[in-house]
């Protein structure tokens, strides 16, 4: 059971987030400006395109407001209407494939990528939708595969790329190739993944108190708390996944006994959900290695040693930028200890002294 929800909270969501953070680069709005400076935008506010220019000076755009927009790092993002049968509304894609045949975009909703292809300029959802199916009087859960038959009516002109959809999956690679098969190099533009935008990693300085929860039914006074500071790194700008490296300091009361340790700690973080301003995050405790002593004054004792021990101990986060630089945040950890709940937790502090994450 406490591999199971170790798992879940490791690779639930997982998908990347392709938003633009504080990015160099140029917006093209439809009344025919240009206008360059800091770019950022973010899929949990869907109508606010935000500019920072040279000068200081700040304004925001909506997605009625741009045609596109084009990061110095060769990303391109644009804006579209897409309609429905109830509705119609302009969205923000990042272009994938551009072409006069036939164009593919990715968007972020809800922490899951979905994709979208035009032609004629008509856009059209790619869906994979869930489904039950009666069958001998059982019902069986089915994915429908919609964008099959989506792709099918754009590239119904071609015999050979027919043939070949029942093998193409709702992922960018497969995707990406099939189009880029129909489209026989008639493209403007394509996006060339991470070899293209580089990696740009990012390092941030943190400290926090911890509190450490004991069970009720301990029949013994219990305490203990815990200081750190260390380094946490980010692997790219556009990913959700850091890693955390820290100098740990911990004391521990048993009764008369105490405890005292002295270790290097690495945790993984992941951020399942991500905005300008806050971020909420799973971590896990992944391994200690230090010195511990311990010492009972009445009974006259004292023992000490260097060890390690792997913790694989989860906690949930939420963290909140005060300022471009600065953020807040506090954890519950030990999930797993259901009887320490709520009791263990740590409120910390963040500085970012690199050059990517928190301009």
């Amino acid at each position: 059971m406490k591999l199971k929800l170790i798992l879940f909270l490791l690779f639930f969501p997982v998908a990347l987030y392709a938003q633009i953070q504080s990015q160099k680069g140029a917006i093209a709005l439809k009344n025919g400006d240009n206008l360059t400076g800091s770019i950022t935008y973010f899929y949990d506010e869907p109508n606010e395109i935000r500019l920072s220019g040279e000068q200081g000076a700040k304004q925001v755009f909506t997605a009625e407001q741009i045609s596109e927009i084009k990061l110095d790092n060769g990303e391109k993002f644009v804006a579209r209407r897409y309609s429905t049968n109830a509705d119609s509304v302009s969205l923000v894609l990042k272009v994938l494939i551009e072409s006069p045949k036939v164009s593919l975009y990715k968007r972020e909703e809800n922490s899951s990528e979905y994709y979208y292809v035009s032609k004629d300029n008509a856009l059209h959802k790619l869906e994979n939708n869930s489904m039950y199916e009666n069958q001998g009087g059982k019902k069986y859960l089915r994915k429908d595969h919609k964008y099959i038959g989506t792709l099918s009516s754009l590239m119904y002109d071609r015999i050979d790329i027919m043939q070949q959809l029942e093998k193409t999956t709702l992922k960018e690679g497969s995707l990406t190739k099939i189009i880029r098969e129909y489209n026989q190099g008639d493209a403007s533009y394509e996006w060339q993944g991470d070899k293209k935008a580089g990696k740009e990693p990012n390092w941030v300085f943190f400290t926090q108190y911890s509190k450490y929860g004991f069970s009720k039914n301990i029949p013994i006074e219990a305490r203990g708390y815990g200081n750190m500071a260390g380094l946490q790194y980010y692997f790219s700008k556009h990913s959700r996944h850091s890693i955390k490296a820290s100098l740990d300091y911990s004391s521990y009361r048993f009764g008369e006994e105490n405890a005292h340790s002295y270790a290097l700690g690495l945790r993984y973080e992941m951020a399942f959900k991500k905005a300008e301003k806050y971020s909420a995050y799973v971590l896990v405790h992944l391994i200690d290695a230090g010195y511990v002593s311990y010492s009972h004054p009445e009974e006259g004792y004292n023992e000490n040693g260097f060890g390690a021990a792997l913790r694989l101990s989860p906690g949930l986060g939420f963290e909140s930028k005060l300022f471009p630089r600065m953020a807040v945040y506090a954890e519950i950890n030990h999930l797993l200890v259901l009887e320490e709940l709520p009791r263990s937790f740590s409120l910390g502090l963040k500085y970012d002294f690199g050059k990517t994450n928190w301009k």
